[in-house]
């Protein structure tokens, strides 16, 4: 845990050093949970304070690399819900986890988009094929709370098909606004109409990853 704390700072201070607009108040939190969440970000109404816990059990097997590249998508998730107020449903969580995977090309602890997923090169094309399939499943839970459905879409093999969804509407969302713009966005006039067109759009057909930039 005490590694791990001090790897989450030097990886605060590389996402500083690269977004001008990366900022995080929340205290920092590292602990055990049983596999219950992997990273969350939460504020409590009163007092007005904001946490970035961060699960051991998630880590214990990864090198250094991708521990960090684990740890800059978690930041950079918490650095965006901390400007903006994202639902904490399920298909927010999953949309605002494929933006920080994106955003997290740049620090370049891992270039490959399959790493920045979690996944290997063999598996997207299952994934591309599942895709369909996995917006349906997203479809009838999408707004349960990601507490809830976290195991469902984020643990296990599901997990490697939420972070390929996630980062698939990320693309088509950074096609239309810059990630200044999404800091800024307006979430229940631009932000869920966006979201929830993809999720529920059949015709929506995946991007290979190798075509798909930062």
């Amino acid at each position: 845990a005490r590694t791990l704390e001090t790897t989450t700072r030097a990886v605060h201070e590389d996402l500083k050093r690269l977004y001008s607009w990366y900022k995080l108040d929340a205290s920092i939190v590292v602990l055990p949970t049983g596999g219950q969440f992997d990273f969350r970000y939460f504020r409590l109404a009163a007092p007005q304070r904001s946490f970035f816990l961060i699960s051991t059990d998630w880590l214990s097997t990864s090198n250094e690399a991708e521990m960090k590249n684990f740890l800059a998508q978690g930041l950079l998730n918490a650095a965006v819900r901390e400007c903006r107020p994202f639902p904490t449903t399920t298909s927010s969580e999953i949309a605002v986890r494929g933006i920080a995977a994106h955003l997290s090309v740049k620090v370049e602890y891992l270039s490959s988009p399959y790493d920045l997923l979690f996944i290997k090169e063999g598996d997207e094309e299952g994934l591309a094929v599942g895709f369909n399939s996995f917006r349906k499943t997203l479809l009838k839970d999408s707004a349960s709370p990601i507490a809830v459905s976290f195991p469902k879409f984020l643990k296990g093999e599901t997990r490697n098909d939420s972070y390929y969804f996630g980062y698939q509407f990320a693309h088509r969302l950074l096609e239309t606004f810059s990630v200044k713009e999404i800091l800024d966005i307006n979430i229940p006039e631009k932000f869920l109409p966006q979201l929830n067109d993809f999720i529920s759009d059949e015709a929506v057909k995946p991007v290979p990853l190798s075509e798909i930039g930062s």
